[in-house]
C-alpha cells in the first residue's frame, strides 16, 4: 500500500505552497501506517524544516499583448514642396507630377517588435505603380513614418483618383509572429489635366489703428502667398480680402509716416480677423556742425528737425 511516484507536495493541504508543522506530521503519521516510506516522510518533513516553496508554484510572467495599427499617411508633392495630409485627400495635382507617399505605422505593444508592412500606390487603371514591403525594427510604444517608392518618385500619367493602400500584417516580437491585420486605402489625389483652382471659400477682415488705438485710414495692406493682392482701409481702419484660398499668407501693412508692419497669418476656412497696431516714425533729425565750439578735438553737433 505505500504510494508510487511520490510527490511531497501533496502534504501541502492549505495551498500555500509550503510544508507547514502539521503537514510533516501527517507525512509521519502515514509513514507509521505504512502508507509511505520513512524516506519519504523525511522528505516531506526537510521541507517543513527549510521553508522551501513549492517551484510548480512560480508563475511565469504573461507573454506580451502584442498590438500595432496604421495611424496615418500622406503624399509630398515634388513641384511645388507641397505635403498633403489625409484631411486634404484627395489632393488635386496635375498630371506629370512626381509624388512619394507616406504612411505612419505604430507600435502599441510596449515592447520592441518587428512589423512587417506592405504600401501600394495604384493608379485610376487598378494597377500597382509602387510598392514595398519593409519588415522594420520600432521601439515600444512608438511611431514610425514609411514611404513608398522609397527612393525613387511615382509620375502622375494618368488622370483620375491614385489610392495608397497599407496593410499592417504581422509583428515579430523575440522570434514569436502575431497576426495584425490592420488595412486601410486612401484616395490620395486626383490627377487631371488642369486642376481647379483651390477653393476660395476664406476672408481676412482687418482693422487698422494707431498707438492710441485710433483707426487709421488710407492704409495699404497688402496679401501675398503665390500671387499678392492688395486693398486700402477705410475711414474706420477696415480693410477686407474676400473669396481667398485657405492657407498661409504674409499680410504687409504700411502708410506714410508710420513703421510698416509685417507678419505671417494662417487662413482657415471661413471669416478670419487680425488688429494691426502702427506705430509712428520717430521725428527726423539733420544734424549740423555748429563750427567753433571744439570738444575734445571735434564739432558740436546738435539736432535740428527739417523743415
Amino acid at each position: 500500500m505505500i504510494r508510487i511516484g511520490f510527490d511531497p507536495w501533496v502534504y501541502d493541504t492549505n495551498g500555500d505552497c509550503y510544508i507547514s508543522a502539521s503537514e510533516a506530521m501527517a507525512a509521519q503519521h502515514d509513514w507509521q501506517l505504512g502508507i509511505i516510506t520513512m524516506s519519504n516522510a523525511n522528505e516531506v518533513i526537510n521541507l517543513w524544516l527549510m521553508s522551501t516553496k513549492n517551484p510548480a508554484c512560480e508563475i511565469p510572467p504573461p507573454p506580451p499583448e502584442i498590438a500595432a495599427h496604421i495611424e496615418s499617411a500622406s503624399v509630398w508633392y515634388y513641384t511645388n514642396s507641397t505635403e498633403h495630409l489625409a484631411a486634404d485627400f484627395p489632393a488635386d495635382l496635375p498630371l506629370d507630377t512626381r509624388i512619394q507617399c507616406s504612411v505612419v505605422f505604430c507600435n502599441d505593444s510596449g515592447v520592441e517588435v518587428i512589423l512587417r508592412t506592405l504600401m501600394e500606390i495604384i493608379d485610376p487603371d487598378g494597377m500597382v505603380r509602387a510598392s514595398s514591403s519593409p519588415g522594420f525594427l520600432t521601439d515600444a510604444e512608438w511611431c514610425q513614418e514609411r514611404r513608398v517608392p522609397s527612393s525613387a518618385k511615382v509620375i502622375l500619367d494618368k488622370a483620375g483618383i491614385w489610392q495608397l493602400h497599407a496593410v499592417l500584417e504581422e509583428a515579430v516580437c523575440e522570434g514569436e509572429v502575431y497576426t495584425i491585420n490592420d488595412e486601410k486605402t486612401w484616395n490620395v489625389i486626383n490627377a487631371s489635366e488642369e486642376p481647379g483652382p483651390p477653393p476660395g471659400n476664406a476672408s481676412l477682415i482687418g482693422v487698422v489703428v494707431d498707438q492710441e488705438e485710433a483707426p487709421l485710414p488710407g492704409v495699404l495692406a497688402i496679401l501675398t502667398n503665390l500671387g499678392e493682392a492688395t486693398t486700402t482701409s477705410d475711414a474706420e481702419g477696415r480693410f477686407e480680402f474676400r473669396n481667398i484660398a485657405k492657407g498661409n499668407y504674409q499680410l504687409t501693412c504700411k502708410k506714410a509716416g508710420y513703421k510698416t508692419v509685417e507678419q505671417y497669418v494662417v487662413l482657415e476656412s471661413g471669416g478670419n480677423d487680425i488688429s494691426v497696431i502702427l506705430i509712428k516714425e520717430a521725428f527726423p533729425w539733420q544734424w549740423l556742425a555748429i563750427g567753433g565750439v571744439a570738444l575734445a578735438g571735434g564739432i558740436l553737433l546738435i539736432p535740428k528737425p527739417k523743415r
